[in-house]
């Protein structure tokens, strides 16, 4: 399966405790290649309750992995698959940026 086919697959879903979701938003923000101006997904404009959700599981996972020992980090990495974890630790991070950028736009309409 390539990238793009992987990409399809979970567009317009969100990622939160490992699996991909379908988000409670009806809103979404397309994604362009840069390369061939294509829309070729979709990302999910979250609530503010999938936003406070995935911030708690991220606490969670936090202290979990706070009372792991280094050692035990250590080993954990390799017995990943290489290119899955960098594949999901992208997801993670991109997703947790979308979410930030859009808590932010929720806070700052509070004011």
């Amino acid at each position: 399966m390539s990238v793009l086919d992987r990409f399809s697959e979970i567009s317009s879903k969100i990622y939160m405790d490992g699996k991909f979701y379908k988000s409670q938003s009806t809103e979404s923000i397309d994604v362009i290649d840069p390369a061939t101006e294509n829309k070729i997904g979709e990302i999910p404009e979250t609530s503010k309750s999938e936003i406070d959700e995935v911030v708690s599981i991220a606490n969670k996972a936090q202290k979990a992995w706070n009372q792991k020992s280094p050692l035990d980090r250590s080993q954990q990495e390799k017995w990943e698959n290489p290119i899955r974890s960098q594949w999901m630790k992208f997801i993670g991070v991109f997703t947790i940026f979308v979410f930030m950028q859009r808590w932010a736009g929720v806070k700052q309409e509070k004011l």
